[in-house]
């Protein structure tokens, strides 16, 4: 669990501040996500770094 909240911050600092530099991110429905439990994430995948900017934007681990 250690391990993984130290790739989360870790990506999310490091591989993140370089995404923003040249892309710019909108986010919708972000507040239809429960704070605890399961839910269902559904991103339009318009690019193959679409993954990536979905772990930025999400508030919480995804597995």
């Amino acid at each position: 669990m250690i391990k993984t909240k130290l790739f989360y911050g870790f990506f999310k600092i490091i591989i993140g501040s370089i995404l923003k530099l040249f892309y710019s991110l909108e986010i919708k429905g972000l507040e239809n996500l429960p704070q605890e439990g399961g839910g269902i994430l559904a991103p339009n995948h318009s690019s193959y770094l679409d993954p990536l900017f979905f772990g930025l934007a999400v508030p919480r681990n995804i597995s």
